[in-house]
């Protein structure tokens, strides 16, 4: 179910809102205590002559100043934005996870429902 709502969003989005190139101006990282470290990229993209900046929702490894990114943002609040990357990644995780509970459901009637042992 909520596999259905992200996609459904994602589909709303892609559909609604403007695609535009973002540039990454920083990119933070921080160390948590068992000493894994999670960065952060920080982006900036201009839109009816206004400058919009903030956090980019995921990191991928390579990932450095400068480079540019797509994003969709919501024309009626730029602030909101996502990026087109980090969206098509949690889709197709959804759909992954989705697949396999299908299956191992699946498996299970079979092996235990109404026609096991015939």
């Amino acid at each position: 179910m909520v596999g259905w709502f992200v996609i459904s969003d994602g589909v709303h989005k892609a559909k609604n809102w403007e695609r535009a190139d973002a540039e990454i101006y920083d990119i933070t990282s921080y160390r948590n205590s068992d000493g894994d470290t999670s960065y952060t990229a920080w982006v900036t993209f201009d839109t009816g002559g206004e400058t919009y900046k903030g956090r980019l929702d995921y990191w991928e490894s390579g990932m450095h100043k400068g480079q540019t990114v797509q994003i969709l943002y919501d024309p009626g609040n730029p602030n909101n934005f996502v990026s087109v990357g980090g969206m098509h990644f949690l889709i197709i995780i959804l759909t992954l996870l989705s697949a396999a509970f299908t299956i191992a459901g699946l498996l299970l009637f079979v092996s235990k429902g109404p026609f096991a042992g015939r």
